[in-house]
């Protein structure tokens, strides 16, 4: 049950999205595994906001064999039509690149430099309900 805490925010980190990871290797094993990035993100956000009482879905991303581009790509490709604020921290391999596609994207997604501010940005848009 929510009660305005931070528990109603979905923190989602690590290579190619750990919740992501999750879906397509333990709960759905027969996934291929050439499923393409944005497939695999927008089967997390779609896990992820299956519970009505998430306010808003922080990425923070370290690429390092992964790369920020990829990432970026696929959390803009799954971002489209999110109902909750979406908050990206990207940092590591081709992070520039990956910093230009989530912000020439369009869409309403808040970006951060650090963690510590991605957090701070999450927490304040979750209250709020903005989704920018």
């Amino acid at each position: 049950m929510s009660n305005g805490t931070i528990t109603d925010i979905t923190l989602v980190g690590c290579g190619a999205l750990a919740l992501a990871a999750y879906v397509g290797l333990i709960l759905l094993p027969a996934w291929s595994a050439y499923t393409r990035t944005w497939e695999r993100v927008a089967a997390a956000f779609n896990l992820v906001l299956s519970d009505q009482n998430v306010k808003a879905i922080l990425v923070n991303i370290f690429a390092g064999i992964n790369r920020c581009d990829w990432v970026a790509q696929g959390v803009v490709q799954a971002a489209t039509g999110l109902r909750v604020p979406l908050v990206v921290r990207l940092a590591g391999t081709n992070v520039e690149e990956g910093r230009r596609i989530v912000r020439d994207c369009g869409l309403p997604i808040i970006t951060a430099d650090t963690l510590a501010e991605a957090a701070q940005k999450v927490v304040a848009v979750s209250r709020s309900g903005d989704l920018q």
